[in-house]
């Protein structure tokens, strides 16, 4: 189940783990806990995917969360009491003041023509308007992100990994997807082909590109950094059905991918992964 709520404080906070941290937070629904990509504060507002259930240590009811994202309130006036909340110089009082002088246009207000407010007070006001902004920018960009295919967990990656940029890169190359941990060539395409955000087909350069370094990564894992050219083409060949051979070639001369004893013909040489073959390369020189 989805259910939106503010972060009234922080109960526990763990190390870092895999890029993610686990928390125990108070909100105004209830105690919830699970392990979140994205920084957890005080007065945050966020929307959380998981369950309801009963603590086994203290018997204490708790919302357990698969994902977490950031969201800010949407109507002028709960957004504007979110603003007041963050606030340093303004209490329940003032809040009022203000409202019932600006209103709805409070985001466009410095607060000079309202008697009352001092000087660091307006200054904390100009700061916060900054913050709603940025938040208002961050939130824009998580909704893209859920809108395009992606799960809420992969966006919050996203967003750690490239912050404002996110939206950007994504947009021109989803397939930059797989650079975040924990997520692979085959989930990427899945969402991709399944999306309407993008017109990528089965033999778009983004697709064979990523769909070739896949095949790398997977080569690796057995233990070989280095793949014969032939045999990655093959397998390159039943993920992009119809890939010709120049654009397979095409694809492997990339800043990302190193070509091994290519003078010797296609059919005798391999291909790595430059980041591996360079690892490795500096392993035998070690122990050479």
């Amino acid at each position: 189940m989805n259910m939106d709520a503010k972060i009234t404080g922080i109960r526990y906070k763990s190390e870092p783990q895999k890029g993610a941290v686990f928390y125990i937070a108070e909100t105004d629904k209830g105690i919830i806990k699970g392990r979140s990509q994205i920084d957890l504060t005080e007065k945050q507002h966020v929307r959380l995917d998981g369950d309801w259930q009963v603590s086994k240590f203290n018997g204490q009811r708790e919302f357990l969360f698969r994902s977490i994202i950031p969201i800010i309130p949407v109507s002028p006036r709960a957004r504007f009491e979110y603003a007041c909340s963050i606030t340093k110089g303004i209490g329940e009082h003032l809040q009022e003041k203000i409202w019932d002088a600006v209103g709805e246009g409070w985001e466009a207000s410095d607060l000079e023509n309202i008697s009352g407010i001092g000087r660091e007070t307006r200054s904390a006001w100009r700061t916060t308007l900054i913050e709603i902004k940025n938040q208002a920018d961050r939130a824009d960009i998580f909704a893209w992100m859920l809108q395009a295919g992606l799960t809420a967990n992969m966006a919050a990656a996203a967003w750690t990994k490239w912050d404002k940029d996110a939206a950007g890169i994504i947009q021109q190359n989803p397939y930059r997807l797989t650079e975040l941990p924990n997520y692979g060539f085959i989930a990427v395409d899945t969402i991709v082909q399944n999306s309407k955000e993008w017109d990528i087909n089965t033999l778009d350069p983004r697709r064979i590109k990523a769909a070739i370094l896949y095949l790398l990564d997977e080569n690796a894992g057995c233990g070989n950094t280095a793949m014969p050219i032939c045999s990655c083409m093959a397998k390159a060949e039943d993920i992009c059905k119809g890939l010709h051979h120049d654009d397979f070639i095409s694809n492997i001369k990339d800043k990302d991918i190193v070509l091994i004893n290519i003078e010797w013909g296609e059919n005798a040489a391999s291909i790595a992964r430059k980041k591996d073959f360079e690892d490795e390369t500096r392993i035998w020189r070690r122990w050479k």
